[in-house]
């Protein structure tokens, strides 16, 4: 057998190779989240109404939402949409009162203690939301979840998640 056929039987074999490697890559779905409430459970502000906003962390990348007018009850619908592609998808969400002089304050959205914002990851397929004391099916309508802090500033958020392929 010559050189040449040796080389390009390699470059086949590379090129069969590759076009597998590649087909197993997973196509990008839209994972969203929407914010759907946010109410304060007691005082946020002490300068009157609380001026709430989030900042969204989908797989690292962190997305802010323009300041709600100040209200004590809000229905923003915030929505935060992030291509993803890996199986489990880390999210990250907070909710801070926005301050014009000192630093923005965070507001308690996690029961836990000292622990005032929410992790979790959304798994795509099929679309659960784990992290929390049950998981939640988010395939279809998407998942509806309602959370509320137990500390200083205190606020109940709900929000939703679902992908969108």
């Amino acid at each position: 057998m010559s050189m040449r056929k040796l080389a390009l039987g390699a470059l086949q074999a590379a090129c069969v190779v590759g076009a597998v490697a590649g087909a197993t890559e997973a196509a990008a779905d839209d994972l969203v989240i929407t914010i759907e409430r946010v109410r304060a459970l007691d005082r946020i502000d002490l300068s009157g109404q609380p001026d709430f906003f989030a900042q969204v962390t989908i797989d690292g990348k962190v997305t802010k939402t323009e300041v709600a007018p100040k209200s004590a009850n809000i229905r923003p619908n915030w929505v935060i949409r992030a291509p993803i592609t890996k199986d489990v998808t880390d999210v990250k969400i907070e909710i801070f009162d926005k301050d014009l002089v000192s630093k923005d304050d965070a507001v308690d959205i996690n029961r836990l203690p000292k622990k005032r914002d929410l992790d979790f990851s959304v798994r795509r397929n099929p679309c659960r939301v784990i992290g929390f004391a049950q998981i939640y099916d988010c395939s279809g309508r998407g998942a509806r979840i309602t959370r509320a802090g137990d500390e200083r500033r205190k606020s109940e958020i709900t929000f939703k998640v679902d992908i969108r392929r």
